[in-house]
């Protein structure tokens, strides 16, 4: 499954989906391994733009993950991410609410950040940009320390919430 993210991150998203394809097949993998490789096809579908077929795959994925918090809280943060997408913000806030409080009741401050973060930007697409802001700068106060990417994908986001209160 890592090889699969990282042949499709070098360029190879057919070769990624297929080693997902490939760990699927395997026999006598427990159920929560199949639901990690359902999980990693479903964000290499949404990486591709295939947005259904992403949302499919993180539905089988769902059902297989099980009990452990922190692939159960990426899958409700990337299809939240899919949903956004695909300007489905309703659907979009469900997933990401539900991964804020995985990650706030698993201590996964980070994932909680993430999901929180995008949440905001949930907010700011449906025009509740006071807590659009809330949420984006409570994350950036975690974030922003995780890496040079992320404190820069905070400032953009927050920008767009004060430009779109006309600051």
């Amino acid at each position: 499954m890592t090889l699969a993210l990282v042949e499709s991150e070098l360029g190879s998203r057919d070769q990624g989906l297929n080693l997902c394809q490939q760990a699927l097949a395997l026999q006598g993998v427990s159920g929560s391994v199949r639901g990690l490789a359902h999980s990693q096809r479903a964000l290499l579908l949404m990486r591709a733009g295939n947005g259904q077929a992403a949302i499919d795959a993180f539905g089988a994925a769902e059902a297989l993950l099980g009990d452990e918090p922190e692939p159960v809280v990426r899958l409700h943060l990337n299809r939240g991410n899919v949903y956004l997408q695909r300007g489905d913000w309703s659907q979009a806030a469900v997933d990401l609410e539900r991964a804020v409080h995985l990650a706030e009741t698993a201590d996964l401050p980070i994932q909680r950040a993430k999901a929180a973060h995008n949440l905001g930007y949930t907010h700011l697409l449906r025009g509740d940009l006071v807590q659009a802001l809330t949420l984006i700068d409570g994350a950036r106060a975690v974030l922003d320390d995780v890496s040079p990417f992320l404190e820069a994908v905070g400032l953009q986001d927050r920008a767009e919430v004060l430009v779109a209160g006309g600051m």
